[in-house]
């Protein structure tokens, strides 16, 4: 319990800096979703790629989505996410190169 309410901690301390780095990531994600929505070629593209992403590598999840099964599909939708997304993509590389991962998560973020 001491190490969530350090955390706590740690966020009302730096309150501002917290308020806009989450504003600027999903600035970034709503930015990227207003320019796919208007390109037909990003989306596409993206599409077709995370179909083939999803199909190959997830089959699991992908026919969970193809059945309707819901509850069975956000459960490894969100592992994968937190895991692969959160914890390699951004949090690794912080700490091998510091504040990598608020770059990193930018362009994931966009993407």
């Amino acid at each position: 319990m001491k190490v969530f309410h350090r955390a706590f901690e740690l966020l009302r301390q730096f309150r501002k800096p917290y308020f806009i780095l989450n504003a600027l990531f999903y600035g970034l994600i709503a930015c990227g979703m207003l320019y796919a929505a208007f390109d037909r070629q990003i989306q596409d593209t993206l599409g077709t790629t995370a179909r083939g992403q999803v199909a190959s590598v997830f089959s699991q999840v992908a026919t969970s989505y193809g059945k309707g099964q819901i509850v069975f599909a956000i459960a490894p939708t969100f592992l994968i996410n937190f895991f692969i997304g959160s914890i390699v993509y951004i949090a690794i590389p912080s700490l091998v190169i510091p504040f990598s991962g608020l770059c990193l998560g930018a362009v994931r973020a966009i993407v």
